[in-house]
């Protein structure tokens, strides 16, 4: 999944800051996107400007709206600099974690606005609720993952609790519910299945309740294929590059 980034600082700020008033509210995010293969990566965010009571237009607890003229300087900042823009704006309200049809509504407005003025770079928005923080392609609903980068990494999911999951209860006593939440969504490549990188396969895929999935580069010398069988216990390694036919299983 194509990710926003941002230092973990901001993206804490933003939701403390935002999520401080019972009505809607609204920020813009500048940053760079970064595209690979014709598909963005990532849009790493670098500024935030927190609009004055004065710039918005509407302003409920079901609805934020910002002044046009408040947009449009904005935008040519933006222009100027070559940034991305990032819409965000809060559900201050539990329960309602994800993108209402008004989001959508207003959504293509800005996006018919971008496109005219500066089409280039991709721009997005981003949802602050008191659960977590979503983020999409602006007016196409493609989902960004939401991450904070500093000393530690801050996912945008900050709601994704382990209460009641005893399996790793020893570990949330010690990294809490949000550093287990990270653990869990962590992804692991090893590059080269020797002595060490087999031992650790095997521990990894151990912790796991369903098989772990293995893919390789045909096109890699040497490079192992793997694959898990069906129960999780074990798995073939292989060399087709080489045109090996040897194959291990673990013990």
């Amino acid at each position: 999944m194509s990710r926003l980034v941002l230092p973990m600082e901001s993206l804490t700020r933003l939701q403390t800051d935002l999520l401080s008033h019972e009505e809607e509210s609204c920020a813009i995010l500048l940053g760079r996107s970064v595209s690979l293969h014709d598909k963005v990566a990532r849009i790493v965010i670098r500024e935030s400007v927190i609009p004055p009571k004065s710039a918005y237009a509407i302003r409920t607890r079901v609805r934020a709206q910002l002044k046009p003229e408040f947009v449009a300087e904005v935008t040519a900042q933006a222009r100027r600099n070559q940034n991305a823009i990032v819409f965000a704006h809060t559900h201050p309200f539990e329960g309602v974690s994800e993108f209402s049809p008004i989001d959508d509504a207003g959504e293509k407005e800005l996006r018919e606005f971008l496109l005219r003025r500066m089409p280039e770079p991709v721009h997005a928005t981003l949802l602050v609720t008191p659960e977590n923080s979503v983020a999409r392609i602006l007016g196409q609903r493609v989902p960004l993952r939401v991450i904070g980068v500093g000393r530690r990494i801050l996912w945008g999911e900050r709601s994704r609790a382990t209460q009641g999951n005893k399996r790793h209860d020893r570990q949330v006593r010690i990294f809490g519910e949000d550093g287990q939440a990270i653990l869990k969504s962590i992804r692991v490549g090893i590059v080269g299945l020797g002595g060490t990188g087999t031992v650790v396969l095997q521990q990894l895929a151990h912790q796991r309740k369903s098989p772990p999935a293995f893919s390789c580069s045909p096109t890699m010398r040497c490079c192992p294929c793997v694959k898990a069988s069906a129960a999780g216990a074990s798995w073939t390694m292989s060399l087709p590059p080489c045109g090996s036919r040897r194959s291990a299983r673990p013990i």
